[in-house]
């Protein structure tokens, strides 16, 4: 758990993870620099449970979200690893329910492969009222779809230690990457398995500081128009694609094959080289697994000589 001002929500946190099925765990807590009181409350459950274990030192370091869930995942050694957000609540159940579908998984593949569980979420606001869930019955989790939408959260997956070892924690480089668990995502995809268990395992509360970023965009003609009308703003994903493209590329060259190595490569070239030319024959040989492929071509396009990203 990475946390930063959650004094409102982390108490109930705490308290249903202390309160699960499953009871053979251990958490481990990074502060980002609070300056509420989340330290005191974490102090307190710390004194309460030695399953909690808060990694406090005298000046607390702001890394920001995803190097400190890295830097968590570095310290942490275990077999299984799960990321937990400070303002959720876990279904009581989450972690037995988790665990099980990576051990059956891990029955049919072996435990040298890398694994990453992830779950439905209960969509709730600020006061635990049911909204709506975040998924259907299937996600596509492939590498190909999710290297242009992320359908994994952070709070609800669980890695193994393939995967974790599979990330090679001492040489991201978290500036080419959107989020950790989108990242994580990829890594397993390409290298491993993502498995998706449709019943959802926490309470993903919504409120002012944390809105949900995963709900499937209503594909109408009206959302069209709105981001025609909007296209500097979806440049972002373009860029991102090329971050993530290029950081692969950077750390895993060696071991990419076939069509994903093709896709990997060519948008790591656009990140450094960007060029209408070049950004054509991209579009033309690696057709996007968006929801509008042309849409992303064409932003590939009128953007052509702002979308490098460097190194």
């Amino acid at each position: 758990m990475s946390t930063y001002n959650g004094e409102r929500y982390l108490a109930e946190q705490l308290d249903s993870i202390v309160n699960q099925t499953y009871r053979d765990w251990a958490l481990y807590i990074r502060d980002d620099g609070s300056k509420d009181a989340t330290r005191e409350i974490l102090r307190a459950y710390a004194k309460r449970d030695p399953r909690i274990n808060y990694l406090e030192v005298a000046s607390q370091q702001n890394l920001g979200v995803k190097k400190s869930f890295f830097s968590l995942l570095a310290t942490a050694e275990a077999d299984y690893y799960m990321f937990s957000d400070q303002d959720d609540v876990w279904h009581q159940d989450k972690v037995e329910v988790t665990l099980h579908a990576m051990q059956e998984k891990e029955q049919v593949v072996g435990r040298r492969v890398p694994i990453n569980v992830f779950t439905n979420l209960e969509l709730v606001d600020a006061t635990l009222a049911p909204m709506q869930l975040m998924n259907g019955t299937t996600v596509k989790d492939d590498f190909f779809h999710l290297l242009y939408r992320n359908v994994v959260t952070g709070c609800t997956m669980m890695v193994n230690e393939a995967l974790k070892q599979k990330l090679k924690l001492d040489q991201i480089d978290v500036t080419k990457l959107e989020m950790h668990d989108w990242w994580i995502g990829l890594v397993a995809a390409l290298f491993g398995e993502n498995v998706y268990v449709a019943q959802p395992t926490i309470k993903y509360r919504q409120h002012g500081d944390n809105v949900a970023g995963g709900i499937e965009r209503v594909n109408t003609l009206t959302t069209v128009f709105h981001r025609i009308a909007n296209l500097t703003d979806e440049k972002v994903l373009v860029l991102i694609v090329e971050k993530f493209s290029y950081e692969l590329k950077r750390l895993y060259a060696e071991e990419l094959r076939g069509k994903e190595k093709q896709y990997v490569y060519a948008y790591a070239k656009v990140a450094t080289s960007s060029n209408f030319a070049l950004n054509f024959q991209t579009a033309v040989t690696c057709q996007p697994y968006s929801t509008h492929p042309w849409f992303f071509n064409l932003i590939m396009l009128i953007f052509a000589r702002s979308l490098k990203v460097g190194q």
